[in-house]
């Protein structure tokens, strides 16, 4: 259960962070003039946070040690080959190079955060084949 709890969390907050992307990318697009916060600034921070809950997520997913269930196991080492792949890419991105072009680098770094999708077949998926797993799940839910 503590297993498929984490891996719950982990991908429950990368969906959070693609939603949350594509919203703040929105807000740097077209700022609140009446907030006072420039889309220089918005970019800035846009970046340095999400790229804090990628980490994150991250370290949550290599903190996961075996289920027990082969078809879980490949779907944590295709998160993991995931964000290893698009990691990289996203640290290439200053919040600092949005200073330059915050529109351009947010937009960047969107469509990066975009393609953190999960692997298919999803935990529910795998689930949906394997009672274990599912009832791991459904304990994992109510906790």
């Amino acid at each position: 259960m503590k297993w498929v709890g984490g891996m719950c969390e982990a991908t429950t907050a990368l969906k959070g962070v693609r939603k949350d992307s594509a919203k703040d990318l929105k807000e740097i697009r077209h700022p609140d003039k009446e907030a006072g916060e420039s889309a220089d600034f918005l970019a800035i921070s846009y970046i340095s946070a999400t790229s804090a809950e990628v980490d994150a997520a991250e370290l949550d997913l290599e903190q996961l040690g075996r289920s027990g269930v082969p078809a879980a196991d490949g779907l944590l080492v295709a998160w993991r080959k995931k964000l290893k792949s698009v990691g990289p890419e996203l640290d290439d991105i200053s919040p600092g190079d949005a200073l330059d072009d915050a529109e351009g680098t947010a937009g960047k770094f969107d469509r990066l955060i975009q393609t953190l999708t999960p692997p298919e077949p999803d935990l529910p998926a795998l689930a949906k084949k394997d009672p274990q797993l599912a009832a791991a799940r459904e304990r994992a839910k109510k906790s």
